[in-house]
């Protein structure tokens, strides 16, 4: 038999017991903890002897420096700060219009009557420098019978990310053939015509079909900003022709 397992009878053969099963759970403990573990009678387990947990290794490893990393621009994003200076100025399609639009913003309206009339034919974006990445572009929405009406705005590549505006053009309009009144506009009516030397936009508008009546104006652009520099107008349309707009009756300045 186990001594471990031995009885004894009467008090102290119980005491002797005890202190026998006592030193048994010692010395059971002691060679279980050589064995890598210790289970006390009863079936408890005290404790465990690990050895030391091993390091994770490849892609599941992350390093305090990783986890901790923060994220920085991506190209795409820095393309889209300079998008205006990556687009082309001339020879343009249909498409090349539709991504100035994301830039320049003109109005629903001048688009979709440009996509009724001419949509597939052109671009219909005309981009004159003012000065060294500065330009007037012109946006045009439809040609019309005789003429059509434009957009304009002012282009600044020397910002980042550029800068672009609707412009707003002093002009003056009349209910009837005698009182014209100052007003401001941003759509254009008339044909248009832009001097690439004096930095001048010169814009005839017709009042009907033949011509014999209309208005001239000119404009100078200070600072991307148009400024009224002429107007003349000849308000009867009495079908003797237009003549030379050139001395049409002069409103302003």
């Amino acid at each position: 038999m186990d001594v471990c397992e031995m009885r004894g009878g009467g008090v102290a053969g119980r005491a002797s017991a005890l202190k026998l099963r006592a030193g048994c759970a010692v010395l059971w403990c002691l060679t279980l903890t050589l064995l890598g573990g210790c289970s006390a009678p009863g079936g408890t387990t005290p404790g465990k002897v690990e050895g030391p947990k091993p390091e994770p290794t490849g892609a599941a490893h992350a390093t305090p420096a990783a986890a901790t990393a923060t994220a920085t621009p991506t190209a795409s994003a820095a393309a889209n700060n300079t998008a205006g200076s990556s687009l082309r100025k001339s020879n343009l399609s249909p498409g090349d219009r539709r991504a100035w639009r994301g830039i320049l913003k003109w109005p629903d309206e001048c688009e979709e009557a440009f996509e009724q009339t001419m949509g597939k034919e052109t671009a219909g974006l005309e981009f004159y420098e003012l000065s060294a990445g500065r330009y007037l572009v012109e946006i045009v929405c439809t040609t019309g019978a005789y003429q059509g009406y434009q957009f304009y705005s002012y282009l600044d590549e020397t910002k980042s990310p550029p800068a672009a505006r609707l412009l707003t053009f002093e002009t003056y309009e009349s209910q009837d053939e005698d009182k014209l009144q100052k007003t401001e506009k941003q759509e254009m009516w008339g044909l248009p015509e832009f001097d690439a030397k004096t930095k001048r936009l010169r814009i005839l508008n017709k009042y009907r079909g033949p011509g014999d009546c209309g208005s001239l104006a000119r404009y100078e652009f200070p600072e991307g900003s148009p400024v009224l520099k002429e107007f003349r107008e000849k308000s009867k349309c009495d079908g003797k022709g237009a003549g030379n707009p050139e001395k049409w009756q002069r409103i302003s300045p």
